[in-house]
Protein backbone atom coordinates (compact mmCIF):
# COMPACT_ATOMS: atom_id res chain seq x y z
CA UNK A 1 0.00 0.00 0.00
CA UNK A 2 1.39 3.48 -1.03
CA UNK A 3 2.83 5.92 1.59
CA UNK A 4 3.98 9.08 2.07
CA UNK A 5 6.54 10.64 4.68
CA UNK A 6 7.94 14.12 4.97
CA UNK A 7 11.46 14.55 6.24
CA UNK A 8 14.46 17.00 6.25
CA UNK A 9 18.07 16.02 4.33
CA UNK A 10 20.01 19.18 5.93
CA UNK A 11 20.61 21.04 9.16
CA UNK A 12 20.55 24.60 8.14
CA UNK A 13 18.30 27.02 9.91
CA UNK A 14 15.77 27.01 6.93
CA UNK A 15 15.84 23.50 5.65
CA UNK A 16 13.75 22.34 2.84
CA UNK A 17 10.93 19.79 3.65
CA UNK A 18 11.29 17.02 1.21
CA UNK A 19 7.95 15.02 0.52
CA UNK A 20 8.85 10.61 0.34
CA UNK A 21 6.27 8.83 -1.86
CA UNK A 22 6.56 5.06 -1.53
CA UNK A 23 4.45 3.51 -4.56
CA UNK A 24 5.41 0.19 -4.23
CA UNK A 25 8.72 -1.73 -3.78
CA UNK A 26 10.38 -0.68 -6.59
CA UNK A 27 8.57 2.88 -6.41
CA UNK A 28 10.45 5.05 -4.43
CA UNK A 29 10.42 9.34 -5.07
CA UNK A 30 11.22 12.19 -3.49
CA UNK A 31 10.73 15.78 -3.92
CA UNK A 32 11.08 19.60 -2.05
CA UNK A 33 7.81 20.70 -1.27
CA UNK A 34 9.16 24.31 -1.20
CA UNK A 35 8.30 24.61 2.52
CA UNK A 36 11.70 25.51 4.93
CA UNK A 37 11.34 24.49 8.40
CA UNK A 38 13.86 24.74 11.25
CA UNK A 39 15.28 21.63 12.13
CA UNK A 40 14.90 22.65 16.21
CA UNK A 41 10.99 22.44 15.17
CA UNK A 42 11.42 19.28 13.57
CA UNK A 43 9.68 15.99 15.61
CA UNK A 44 12.15 12.86 13.96
CA UNK A 45 9.86 10.61 15.91
CA UNK A 46 6.30 11.92 13.76
CA UNK A 47 8.09 12.89 10.76
CA UNK A 48 5.89 16.71 11.37
CA UNK A 49 6.47 19.94 12.44
CA UNK A 50 6.41 20.27 16.24
CA UNK A 51 3.22 22.10 17.50
CA UNK A 52 5.20 24.70 19.77
CA UNK A 53 4.21 27.85 17.29
CA UNK A 54 0.42 28.63 15.60
CA UNK A 55 3.03 28.82 11.92
CA UNK A 56 3.98 25.21 12.59
CA UNK A 57 0.23 24.51 13.70
CA UNK A 58 -0.37 25.89 10.00
CA UNK A 59 2.68 23.77 8.31
CA UNK A 60 1.36 20.30 9.49
CA UNK A 61 -2.03 20.96 8.20
CA UNK A 62 -0.92 22.22 4.56
CA UNK A 63 1.35 18.75 4.59
CA UNK A 64 -1.27 16.82 5.48
CA UNK A 65 -3.27 18.23 2.73
CA UNK A 66 -0.83 17.29 0.18
CA UNK A 67 -0.47 14.09 2.21
CA UNK A 68 -3.90 13.09 0.88
CA UNK A 69 -4.25 14.91 -2.41
CA UNK A 70 -1.12 13.25 -3.58
CA UNK A 71 -2.22 9.87 -1.95
CA UNK A 72 -6.22 10.53 -4.30
CA UNK A 73 -3.75 11.62 -7.09
CA UNK A 74 -2.18 8.38 -7.44
CA UNK A 75 -5.49 6.15 -6.46
CA UNK A 76 -7.30 7.69 -9.29
CA UNK A 77 -4.38 7.99 -11.64
CA UNK A 78 -3.38 4.05 -10.83
CA UNK A 79 -6.74 3.55 -11.89
CA UNK A 80 -6.65 5.57 -15.20
CA UNK A 81 -3.40 3.81 -15.87
CA UNK A 82 -0.98 6.98 -15.82
CA UNK A 83 2.19 5.74 -15.21
CA UNK A 84 4.01 7.13 -11.59
CA UNK A 85 7.56 8.76 -11.49
CA UNK A 86 9.42 11.56 -9.79
CA UNK A 87 7.90 13.55 -12.35
CA UNK A 88 4.59 12.75 -11.94
CA UNK A 89 5.09 13.76 -7.87
CA UNK A 90 6.67 17.48 -8.81
CA UNK A 91 3.37 17.63 -11.49
CA UNK A 92 1.38 17.12 -8.43
CA UNK A 93 2.94 19.12 -5.94
CA UNK A 94 3.48 22.06 -8.20
CA UNK A 95 -0.59 21.91 -8.94
CA UNK A 96 -1.27 21.98 -4.68
CA UNK A 97 0.37 24.88 -4.36
CA UNK A 98 -1.17 26.57 -7.72
CA UNK A 99 2.27 27.04 -9.11
CA UNK A 100 1.78 25.94 -12.73
CA UNK A 101 2.19 28.87 -14.89
CA UNK A 102 -1.26 28.60 -17.83
CA UNK A 103 1.32 28.64 -20.61
CA UNK A 104 3.04 25.66 -18.92
CA UNK A 105 -0.46 23.89 -18.28
CA UNK A 106 -2.06 24.97 -21.98
CA UNK A 107 1.23 23.09 -23.38
CA UNK A 108 -0.49 19.63 -22.48
CA UNK A 109 -2.94 18.91 -25.82
CA UNK A 110 -5.98 17.68 -23.61
CA UNK A 111 -5.59 21.27 -21.13
CA UNK A 112 -5.58 23.27 -24.34
CA UNK A 113 -8.39 21.35 -26.09
CA UNK A 114 -10.53 21.60 -22.60
CA UNK A 115 -9.43 25.57 -22.99
CA UNK A 116 -11.15 25.56 -26.77
CA UNK A 117 -13.86 23.49 -25.40
CA UNK A 118 -14.67 26.23 -22.63
CA UNK A 119 -14.44 29.07 -25.06
CA UNK A 120 -15.89 27.93 -27.44
CA UNK A 121 -18.88 30.57 -27.69
CA UNK A 122 -16.12 33.45 -28.20
CA UNK A 123 -14.34 31.29 -30.87
CA UNK A 124 -14.12 33.45 -34.77
CA UNK A 125 -15.15 31.53 -37.49
CA UNK A 126 -13.18 31.74 -40.72
CA UNK A 127 -16.27 33.32 -42.05
CA UNK A 128 -16.55 36.24 -39.92
CA UNK A 129 -19.22 34.52 -37.27
CA UNK A 130 -18.36 33.97 -33.96
CA UNK A 131 -18.95 30.92 -31.89
CA UNK A 132 -18.43 26.97 -32.75
CA UNK A 133 -21.22 25.23 -33.63
CA UNK A 134 -22.96 22.53 -30.66
CA UNK A 135 -21.61 19.48 -33.22
CA UNK A 136 -18.49 20.97 -33.22
CA UNK A 137 -18.29 21.14 -29.51
CA UNK A 138 -19.42 17.74 -29.25
CA UNK A 139 -16.80 16.45 -31.74
CA UNK A 140 -14.12 18.26 -29.40
CA UNK A 141 -15.08 16.35 -26.07
CA UNK A 142 -15.02 13.08 -28.66
CA UNK A 143 -11.31 14.24 -29.65
CA UNK A 144 -10.44 14.90 -26.26
CA UNK A 145 -11.60 11.57 -24.71
CA UNK A 146 -9.66 9.70 -26.97
CA UNK A 147 -6.55 11.62 -26.49
CA UNK A 148 -6.82 10.81 -23.07
CA UNK A 149 -7.33 7.22 -23.93
CA UNK A 150 -4.31 7.53 -25.91
CA UNK A 151 -2.23 9.11 -23.28
CA UNK A 152 -3.19 6.02 -21.16
CA UNK A 153 -1.61 3.84 -24.00
CA UNK A 154 1.68 5.67 -23.85
CA UNK A 155 1.83 6.52 -20.37
CA UNK A 156 2.54 10.26 -20.39
CA UNK A 157 0.51 13.42 -20.78
CA UNK A 158 1.10 14.63 -24.28
CA UNK A 159 2.64 18.19 -25.09
CA UNK A 160 2.70 20.08 -28.01
CA UNK A 161 5.84 19.50 -28.31
CA UNK A 162 5.67 15.63 -28.61
CA UNK A 163 4.33 15.33 -31.51
CA UNK A 164 6.77 14.24 -34.16
CA UNK A 165 7.18 12.02 -36.67
CA UNK A 166 7.03 9.26 -34.50
CA UNK A 167 4.20 10.41 -32.88
CA UNK A 168 2.04 10.38 -35.58
CA UNK A 169 3.17 6.90 -36.82
CA UNK A 170 2.60 5.46 -33.60
CA UNK A 171 -0.44 7.49 -33.23
CA UNK A 172 -1.90 5.88 -36.65
CA UNK A 173 -0.92 2.57 -35.90
CA UNK A 174 -3.44 2.81 -32.93
CA UNK A 175 -5.91 4.44 -34.38
CA UNK A 176 -6.04 1.50 -37.32
CA UNK A 177 -4.41 -1.36 -35.80
CA UNK A 178 -5.31 -1.43 -31.96
CA UNK A 179 -8.42 -0.16 -32.10
CA UNK A 180 -9.48 -1.28 -35.88
CA UNK A 181 -11.03 2.22 -36.84
CA UNK A 182 -12.17 2.79 -39.99
CA UNK A 183 -9.69 5.25 -42.75
CA UNK A 184 -12.23 7.75 -42.74
CA UNK A 185 -12.54 7.88 -38.83
CA UNK A 186 -8.67 7.75 -38.25
CA UNK A 187 -8.27 10.45 -40.46
CA UNK A 188 -10.71 12.54 -39.20
CA UNK A 189 -8.76 12.02 -35.98
CA UNK A 190 -5.40 13.14 -37.14
CA UNK A 191 -6.85 16.25 -38.83
CA UNK A 192 -7.79 17.58 -35.51
CA UNK A 193 -5.08 17.31 -34.14
CA UNK A 194 -3.33 19.09 -36.53
CA UNK A 195 -6.38 21.93 -36.59
CA UNK A 196 -5.52 22.13 -32.93
CA UNK A 197 -1.92 22.29 -33.14
CA UNK A 198 -2.27 25.07 -35.55
CA UNK A 199 -4.49 27.00 -33.41
CA UNK A 200 -2.26 26.79 -30.29
CA UNK A 201 1.07 27.49 -32.45
CA UNK A 202 -1.12 30.94 -33.83
CA UNK A 203 -1.53 31.87 -29.84
CA UNK A 204 1.99 31.38 -29.46
CA UNK A 205 2.58 28.00 -27.79
CA UNK A 206 5.94 25.67 -27.84
CA UNK A 207 4.56 23.33 -30.89
CA UNK A 208 6.54 21.16 -32.92
CA UNK A 209 7.13 22.21 -35.90
CA UNK A 210 6.15 18.40 -37.48
CA UNK A 211 2.45 19.13 -35.70
CA UNK A 212 1.39 21.25 -38.02
CA UNK A 213 2.22 19.40 -41.29
CA UNK A 214 0.23 16.40 -40.24
CA UNK A 215 -1.24 14.49 -43.14
CA UNK A 216 -4.62 13.22 -43.11
CA UNK A 217 -5.32 10.49 -45.38
CA UNK A 218 -8.42 8.77 -47.45
CA UNK A 219 -9.90 5.77 -48.30
CA UNK A 220 -9.18 4.82 -52.13
CA UNK A 221 -12.12 6.08 -54.44
CA UNK A 222 -12.13 3.02 -55.47
CA UNK A 223 -12.70 1.69 -51.84
CA UNK A 224 -15.60 3.87 -51.00
CA UNK A 225 -19.42 3.00 -50.89
CA UNK A 226 -22.35 5.28 -50.11
CA UNK A 227 -25.93 4.98 -49.40
CA UNK A 228 -28.28 6.37 -51.66
CA UNK A 229 -32.09 6.49 -51.54
CA UNK A 230 -32.96 6.77 -55.26
CA UNK A 231 -36.22 8.53 -56.82
CA UNK A 232 -38.02 5.19 -56.82
CA UNK A 233 -37.06 4.35 -53.39
CA UNK A 234 -38.22 7.97 -52.19
CA UNK A 235 -41.69 6.75 -54.07
CA UNK A 236 -41.90 3.93 -52.43
CA UNK A 237 -41.39 5.47 -49.44
CA UNK A 238 -43.97 8.30 -50.11
CA UNK A 239 -46.66 5.72 -51.01
CA UNK A 240 -45.92 3.65 -47.92
CA UNK A 241 -49.47 3.16 -45.85
CA UNK A 242 -48.22 4.14 -42.38
CA UNK A 243 -50.24 3.93 -38.86
CA UNK A 244 -47.64 3.94 -36.86
CA UNK A 245 -47.37 7.81 -35.50
CA UNK A 246 -43.34 7.63 -34.52
CA UNK A 247 -42.90 5.75 -37.61
CA UNK A 248 -45.07 8.21 -39.98
CA UNK A 249 -42.90 11.29 -38.29
CA UNK A 250 -39.43 9.43 -39.62
CA UNK A 251 -41.17 9.20 -43.30
CA UNK A 252 -41.44 12.89 -42.79
CA UNK A 253 -37.71 13.09 -42.00
CA UNK A 254 -36.99 10.65 -44.70
CA UNK A 255 -38.62 13.01 -47.46
CA UNK A 256 -37.62 16.47 -46.11
CA UNK A 257 -33.54 15.35 -46.13
CA UNK A 258 -33.68 13.42 -49.31
CA UNK A 259 -35.65 16.79 -51.49
CA UNK A 260 -33.24 19.69 -49.60
CA UNK A 261 -30.16 18.18 -48.69
CA UNK A 262 -29.94 19.54 -44.83
CA UNK A 263 -28.00 18.00 -42.28
CA UNK A 264 -29.98 16.36 -39.36
CA UNK A 265 -28.85 19.00 -37.13
CA UNK A 266 -30.81 21.72 -39.39
CA UNK A 267 -33.55 19.19 -40.00
CA UNK A 268 -34.64 18.68 -36.83
CA UNK A 269 -34.48 22.58 -36.27
CA UNK A 270 -36.90 23.47 -39.25
CA UNK A 271 -40.12 25.91 -37.89
CA UNK A 272 -43.19 27.23 -39.82
CA UNK A 273 -41.12 30.37 -40.05
CA UNK A 274 -38.39 28.65 -42.10
CA UNK A 275 -40.69 28.66 -45.11
CA UNK A 276 -41.45 31.56 -47.20
CA UNK A 277 -44.57 30.09 -49.08
CA UNK A 278 -46.22 32.81 -50.35
CA UNK A 279 -42.82 34.24 -52.13
CA UNK A 280 -42.10 33.81 -56.13
CA UNK A 281 -41.00 31.17 -56.37
CA UNK A 282 -41.21 29.67 -52.31
CA UNK A 283 -38.38 28.62 -50.75
CA UNK A 284 -36.88 27.64 -47.50
CA UNK A 285 -34.16 29.97 -45.68
CA UNK A 286 -32.22 28.49 -43.14
CA UNK A 287 -29.03 28.98 -41.10
CA UNK A 288 -26.84 26.29 -41.51
CA UNK A 289 -25.62 25.13 -37.94
CA UNK A 290 -22.34 24.01 -38.73
CA UNK A 291 -20.93 26.50 -41.48
CA UNK A 292 -23.29 28.98 -39.88
CA UNK A 293 -24.53 30.06 -43.84
CA UNK A 294 -27.69 31.21 -44.62
CA UNK A 295 -28.63 29.29 -47.37
CA UNK A 296 -32.19 29.27 -49.16
CA UNK A 297 -33.81 26.20 -50.60
CA UNK A 298 -36.45 25.69 -53.75
CA UNK A 299 -39.21 24.07 -52.04
CA UNK A 300 -40.17 20.84 -54.75
CA UNK A 301 -43.51 18.88 -54.41
CA UNK A 302 -42.37 16.30 -51.75
CA UNK A 303 -41.48 18.61 -49.68
CA UNK A 304 -45.18 20.79 -50.34
CA UNK A 305 -46.68 17.82 -49.32
CA UNK A 306 -45.34 17.17 -45.81
CA UNK A 307 -46.09 20.93 -45.66
CA UNK A 308 -49.53 20.58 -45.90
CA UNK A 309 -49.44 17.24 -43.68
CA UNK A 310 -47.51 19.09 -40.97
CA UNK A 311 -44.20 19.14 -40.08
CA UNK A 312 -42.63 16.48 -38.30
CA UNK A 313 -41.89 16.70 -34.32
CA UNK A 314 -38.12 16.55 -32.72
CA UNK A 315 -36.71 13.08 -32.08
CA UNK A 316 -33.42 11.96 -30.87
CA UNK A 317 -30.42 11.64 -33.95
CA UNK A 318 -29.94 7.49 -32.41
CA UNK A 319 -33.92 7.03 -32.49
CA UNK A 320 -34.46 8.88 -35.79
CA UNK A 321 -31.42 6.35 -37.15
CA UNK A 322 -33.45 3.53 -35.97
CA UNK A 323 -37.23 4.31 -36.97
CA UNK A 324 -35.60 5.40 -40.85
CA UNK A 325 -34.44 1.60 -40.92
CA UNK A 326 -37.93 0.07 -39.74
CA UNK A 327 -39.75 2.81 -42.94
CA UNK A 328 -37.11 1.45 -45.19
CA UNK A 329 -37.62 -2.12 -44.41
CA UNK A 330 -41.41 -2.08 -44.47
CA UNK A 331 -41.01 0.18 -47.81
CA UNK A 332 -39.36 -2.86 -49.49
CA UNK A 333 -35.72 -1.61 -49.96
CA UNK A 334 -34.42 -5.26 -48.72
CA UNK A 335 -31.61 -5.59 -51.85
CA UNK A 336 -28.30 -6.96 -50.56
CA UNK A 337 -25.82 -4.35 -50.96
CA UNK A 338 -22.53 -4.18 -50.03
CA UNK A 339 -21.52 -1.56 -47.44
CA UNK A 340 -20.09 -0.86 -43.96
CA UNK A 341 -22.61 -1.75 -41.17
CA UNK A 342 -21.67 -0.75 -37.44
CA UNK A 343 -21.14 -3.95 -35.32
CA UNK A 344 -20.52 -5.24 -31.61
CA UNK A 345 -17.05 -6.71 -31.41
CA UNK A 346 -16.41 -9.93 -28.95
CA UNK A 347 -14.50 -7.03 -27.22
CA UNK A 348 -17.27 -5.18 -26.56
CA UNK A 349 -16.27 -1.93 -28.98
CA UNK A 350 -18.86 -1.36 -32.15
CA UNK A 351 -17.05 -0.94 -35.27
CA UNK A 352 -18.28 -0.47 -38.74
CA UNK A 353 -17.96 -3.96 -40.48
CA UNK A 354 -17.66 -4.30 -44.36
CA UNK A 355 -20.24 -7.00 -45.81
CA UNK A 356 -23.18 -7.53 -47.88
CA UNK A 357 -26.57 -6.54 -45.47
CA UNK A 358 -30.07 -5.69 -46.69
CA UNK A 359 -29.71 -2.07 -47.62
CA UNK A 360 -32.57 -1.10 -45.56
CA UNK A 361 -29.57 -1.91 -42.35
CA UNK A 362 -26.95 0.98 -43.65
CA UNK A 363 -29.48 3.95 -43.92
CA UNK A 364 -28.95 6.60 -41.90
CA UNK A 365 -29.62 10.48 -41.11
CA UNK A 366 -26.78 10.91 -43.64
CA UNK A 367 -28.23 9.47 -46.86
CA UNK A 368 -30.94 11.95 -46.60
CA UNK A 369 -28.79 14.90 -48.06
CA UNK A 370 -26.53 12.38 -49.85
CA UNK A 371 -29.82 11.09 -52.01
CA UNK A 372 -30.34 15.24 -52.43
CA UNK A 373 -27.25 15.76 -53.80
CA UNK A 374 -27.00 12.26 -56.06
CA UNK A 375 -30.23 12.49 -57.37
CA UNK A 376 -30.21 16.19 -58.19
CA UNK A 377 -26.30 16.21 -60.10
CA UNK A 378 -27.02 17.33 -63.43
CA UNK A 379 -30.92 18.21 -62.76
CA UNK A 380 -29.41 21.14 -61.37
CA UNK A 381 -26.80 23.60 -61.93
CA UNK A 382 -23.56 21.89 -59.88
CA UNK A 383 -22.96 25.57 -58.43
CA UNK A 384 -26.81 25.90 -57.06
CA UNK A 385 -26.56 22.30 -55.63
CA UNK A 386 -23.23 23.05 -54.04
CA UNK A 387 -24.32 25.98 -52.03
CA UNK A 388 -26.93 24.01 -50.43
CA UNK A 389 -24.70 21.20 -49.35
CA UNK A 390 -21.95 23.86 -48.33
CA UNK A 391 -19.27 22.44 -50.20
CA UNK A 392 -16.56 25.23 -51.40
CA UNK A 393 -14.92 23.14 -54.30
CA UNK A 394 -16.43 20.97 -57.09
CA UNK A 395 -13.69 18.58 -56.54
CA UNK A 396 -14.75 18.05 -53.14
CA UNK A 397 -18.40 17.90 -53.81
CA UNK A 398 -17.93 15.27 -56.41
CA UNK A 399 -16.17 13.14 -54.40
CA UNK A 400 -18.78 13.49 -51.14
CA UNK A 401 -21.29 12.10 -54.45
CA UNK A 402 -18.51 9.48 -55.10
CA UNK A 403 -18.87 10.90 -59.11
CA UNK A 404 -15.95 11.59 -61.38
CA UNK A 405 -15.43 14.72 -63.03
CA UNK A 406 -17.05 13.84 -66.65
CA UNK A 407 -15.20 16.20 -69.14
CA UNK A 408 -17.63 15.19 -72.22
CA UNK A 409 -20.45 15.73 -69.99
CA UNK A 410 -19.59 18.99 -69.81
CA UNK A 411 -19.05 19.37 -73.35
CA UNK A 412 -22.79 18.57 -73.98
CA UNK A 413 -23.87 20.93 -71.24
CA UNK A 414 -22.01 23.20 -73.36
CA UNK A 415 -23.19 22.94 -76.84
CA UNK A 416 -26.80 22.29 -75.67
CA UNK A 417 -25.97 26.12 -74.10
CA UNK A 418 -24.94 27.06 -77.27
CA UNK A 419 -28.40 25.72 -79.41
CA UNK A 420 -30.61 27.11 -77.03
CA UNK A 421 -29.07 30.77 -77.44
CA UNK A 422 -28.86 30.28 -81.40
CA UNK A 423 -33.19 29.45 -81.34
CA UNK A 424 -33.17 32.71 -78.70
CA UNK A 425 -31.25 34.55 -81.28
CA UNK A 426 -33.14 33.54 -84.71
CA UNK A 427 -36.12 34.12 -82.80
CA UNK A 428 -35.12 37.65 -81.66
CA UNK A 429 -33.77 37.81 -85.60
CA UNK A 430 -37.10 37.10 -87.27
CA UNK A 431 -38.89 39.39 -85.01
CA UNK A 432 -36.67 42.27 -85.83
CA UNK A 433 -37.63 41.44 -89.60
CA UNK A 434 -40.89 41.18 -89.64
CA UNK A 435 -40.95 44.51 -87.84
CA UNK A 436 -39.19 46.03 -90.79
Amino acid sequence: MASIKFLLRSQNKNAQIYIRLIASRKQDFRKKTGLIINPKDWSIKTGLPKQNTPENKNLLITLKRLENFVLNKLNEDSINGIVTNGKWLQFQIDTFFNRIKKKEKNNFLTDYIQKVIDNAHTQVLPNGSIGLSNNRVKGLKTFKGLMERYEKVRKKRIKFSDIDYKFETHFRNWLLNDQEYKRSYASKNIENLKAICNQAKREGKNVNEYATQLKPFTEKKSKRIIQTLSFKELNKIEQLELKNTSLNNARKYIILGSYTGLRYSDLIRLKASNFYLFEVPPYIEIRQQKTGNLINIPILEPVNKIIKEGLPYQVSYQKLNEQIKQVCKLAGINKIVEGDKLIKLENGKYRKIRGKYPKYELISTHTFRRSFATNHYKLIPTPVLMEITGHQRESTFLEYINKKRDSKDNLKLFYEYLNKNKQKESKIISLQASNL
